[in-house]
């Protein structure tokens, strides 16, 4: 990976793309399976860092769940300073891993 390409990247893949060598290129989406409190906060945090989140969820319910949670933990890490610059509407849903 030459060096131009990697400053351009969000910071987690920044690092990933120095020190893995499981990808040809870094990732720039992330899924989560299991949207849940822990899913949600997992989502909020990837998506600070710059990375576009696709959550998968069942049902509009377990949507509105995520969407509460995911929005709750982005308050969360806004007040901590880690959410600086990132927008929560990188995090998104699905209802099948098709989508």
């Amino acid at each position: 990976t030459s060096q131009p390409a990697v400053a351009a990247m969000p910071p987690a893949a920044r690092s990933a793309a120095r020190t893995s060598s499981l990808y040809a290129s870094p990732p720039d989406r992330i899924a989560i399976i299991g949207t849940g409190v822990i899913g949600a906060s997992w989502a909020a945090l990837f998506a600070a860092r710059g990375f576009d989140v696709v959550g998968m969820v069942r049902n509009e319910h377990e949507a509105k769940l995520f969407a509460a949670a995911a929005s709750e933990a982005w308050v969360r890490l806004r007040a901590r300073g880690i959410a600086r610059e990132a927008a929560p509407t990188r995090i998104r849903h699905v209802s099948s891993i098709e989508e």
